[in-house]
């Protein structure tokens, strides 16, 4: 078990936009991140209730926790991801969301997930449900060199908030209740 240490009355409550200028980019740049509270983790090897969100349970909102993850494409030179983990899979619910910064830019892309117990075509929906982040290349490119490699970094790696609590429509995330 990983346990942080940070000052009190720290709570890791970021912004859709913070996630992905402060935390996500940085991360895919190999730069330094501000804290060191995301974790990296190969997130379709777990179902849902078998993330290890009990790090976060001190600096987060109850039952949410940040990972890294890298994406997984199901063919090799195709769009469509693998999210698929042992006893289920991540079904996408509804288009992307852009991001945007102060400026009106858009800065990334925020995608709802919800998990289904079971194969594809006969899943049972849960209330468990995870955000995806994806960087937009054009939005930094003019920051930094862009180069065929970094692109194909930022198409590959997400931020992932997996919220396991339920709250109500109001809050910035929903999350789940078991």
């Amino acid at each position: 078990m990983i346990i942080m240490h940070l000052p009190r009355g720290y709570r890791f409550i970021p912004t859709d936009f913070q996630l992905i200028r402060y935390y996500l980019l940085p991360r895919i740049m190999g730069e330094q991140l501000p804290c060191s509270i995301i974790k990296d983790i190969e997130l379709y090897k777990y179902d849902p209730d078998q993330l290890p969100v009990d790090t976060f349970k001190n600096c987060c909102r109850d039952d949410e926790a940040y990972f890294f993850a890298n994406i997984e494409r199901r063919y090799p030179k195709g769009k469509v991801h693998r999210r698929t983990t042992l006893s289920g899979y991540w079904k996408n619910s509804g288009g992307e969301k852009l991001v945007h910064d102060e400026k009106n830019e858009v800065v990334g892309y925020k995608t709802t997930l919800v998990f289904y117990w079971g194969k594809t075509s006969s899943g049972t929906k849960t209330r468990w449900i995870m955000y995806e982040y994806r960087v937009n290349p054009q939005a930094f490119a003019a920051t930094s060199p862009m180069d065929e490699g970094l692109r194909a970094r930022m198409e590959s790696y997400n931020s992932v908030p997996a919220d396991t609590k339920f709250h109500s429509q109001e809050f910035r995330k929903q999350s789940i209740e078991y």
